[in-house]
């Protein structure tokens, strides 16, 4: 068996094959841009002036003049107006063009106007104080934004500033999630005492709807030859297949055998740790496959601990990472694995870190037990108790 560490590193480096669609700019609300983007001129495209104020001339300041005439006023959108003769100034605006022959921006907080002159009370100036100019940021044909990028506020103003009307953007994958096995029912169904609802799905559905991916479902029975069916569907239809449950060492537990006889690579089968000890992970060339357990609990961990962590790097760049936490009182572990124990979430510790408290725990079918939890606190193997104040790692649930 490997470690979760190791079973997270493994996953890591594992994509399904990207689709695109050409999308508007004002619909694109995240997601991954499939495409680089350039510079269609020099940004910023002219000297921009970046101040209130008043323009002069250099040389003018240089040769001692201090009170300009002002002889007109540039806004912003205008064409530029020129500024050639001696000891006169252009009332100019924040986001104008830069006059031609003014190379010297002043504030009007620096500035006394009267009478239609204009006092700079300076000693000093630099030429070009206060202009943007030209192709400083970035000249025509650079590359802006990289394929692969997260689409974001910054980004949508990039592609708005080039006329990017249009983007190429990844597409979010197409899933499916299937349950197994004969003792599922469905929810609005009544079960015997032999039978349980099928759950594992929602909560999964539930997962991936938070991210706006929508997934198919689909169930499947202890019969080999449907699964099989089913399987090699899915592998041609989807980018990520989702199961929970048939992964076990029970004589019925038929997915491993299947995928493999599929042509599905098996990355790894079993991790050591509780719950979710049997799980399994693997690809073919256009599909990447988790095979959690069956149990809820132990369903419910492995897609927070690797499923999520996952989606969220693949799809938004983002980093899923784990929260660091104080143990608020003791906790155990009679597992000589890594134990997950569900935790609930008291409060703040004085080093930053959230304060959590065990809740009860029946097993990885004691789904109820969950609705009081809000992390899993990875208790790591061989340690069989942790002390009031340990810190710890934990995920969200």
């Amino acid at each position: 068996m490997i470690t979760p560490e190791q079973a997270e590193n493994l996953i890591a480096g594992n994509v399904y094959t990207r689709r695109t669609k050409v999308m508007a700019l004002h619909e694109i609300s995240g997601g991954r841009i499939a495409e680089d983007v350039f510079a269609d001129s020099d940004l910023p495209p002219f000297d921009r002036v970046m101040m209130d104020g008043v323009a002069i001339r250099s040389q003018d300041f240089e040769a001692g003049t201090r009170t300009f005439r002002i002889v007109g006023v540039q806004r912003a959108g205008m064409s530029p107006l020129k500024l050639h003769e001696a000891d006169t100034c252009l009332e100019i605006m924040t986001g104008a063009v830069c006059c031609d022959g003014g190379d010297v921006v002043i504030p009007y907080e620096q500035c006394v106007i009267s009478d239609g002159m204009c006092t700079v009370q300076l000693d000093q100036i630099k030429r070009g104080q206060h202009i943007h100019f030209r192709g400083t940021d970035f000249r025509r044909g650079d590359k802006l934004i990289s394929s692969g990028a997260s689409f974001g506020p910054a980004e949508a103003g990039i592609c708005a500033s080039v006329g990017k009307t249009t983007l190429l953007m990844e597409n979010l994958p197409n899933v499916i999630i299937f349950s197994t096995g004969e003792e599922l029912i469905g929810i609005d169904d009544q079960p015997l005492p032999h039978q349980i609802r099928r759950s594992n799905v929602f909560v999964l559905e539930f997962m991936l709807r938070k991210r706006d991916i929508q997934a198919d479902t689909a169930h499947l029975p202890d019969d080999e030859s449907i699964i099989k069916t089913q399987l090699q569907k899915a592998l041609n239809d989807y980018d990520i297949i989702l199961m929970s449950g048939g992964v076990s060492k029970g004589k019925y537990d038929l997915i491993p055998d299947t995928l493999a006889a599929l042509g599905a690579e098996k990355i790894f089968h079993r991790i050591a740790q509780k719950p979710g000890k049997p799980m399994w992970f693997g690809k073919t060339e256009h599909t990447v496959i988790f095979g959690f357990p069956g149990n809820p609990v132990s369903t419910m961990m492995c897609a927070v601990r690797y499923l999520l962590p996952w989606l969220e790097k693949r799809l938004f760049g983002n980093s899923l990472m784990n929260l660091h936490v104080v143990a608020g009182e003791k906790m155990s572990n009679k597992s000589p694995l890594t134990f997950f124990q569900p935790a609930k979430i008291h409060g703040t510790h004085e080093n930053g870190d959230v304060v959590v408290h065990p809740t009860s725990f029946g097993g990885s079918g004691d789904f109820a037990s969950l609705s009081g939890a809000d992390v899993f606190v990875e208790i790591p193997a061989g340690v069989s108790l942790i002390e009031q104040g340990t810190r710890l790692k934990a995920w969200r649930i």
